[in-house]
């Protein structure tokens, strides 16, 4: 398994959880391996890059009860999503 695979995962279990703060965001892993938090609905991808020289970039989206995290970098990318139990009928 990737380490952006399990990076992905890991936040995919932080962001479905009842508490979490972060919706529409994006986490980013800039040029001196800084990380930054931004508000996904400011930002694309190609922008991210290009502004902070992003090494990998996680991209938090929610909708309609839906969860999904994307996660990117130069030589891949992959995406996990799904629902919280609560929130299926």
């Amino acid at each position: 398994m990737s380490n952006l695979l399990r990076n992905v995962e890991s936040i995919f279990e932080i962001a479905i959880a009842p508490a979490a703060e972060y919706d529409n965001a994006a986490l980013v892993v800039d040029r001196a391996g800084g990380m930054r938090v931004l508000n996904l609905a400011e930002w694309s991808l190609p922008g991210i890059v290009c502004e902070f020289g992003a090494s990998e970039v996680y991209l938090i989206e929610r909708r309609s009860g839906r969860l999904k995290v994307e996660g990117w970098s130069a030589a891949e990318s992959c995406v996990v999503s799904g629902t919280r139990a609560s929130d299926v009928s």
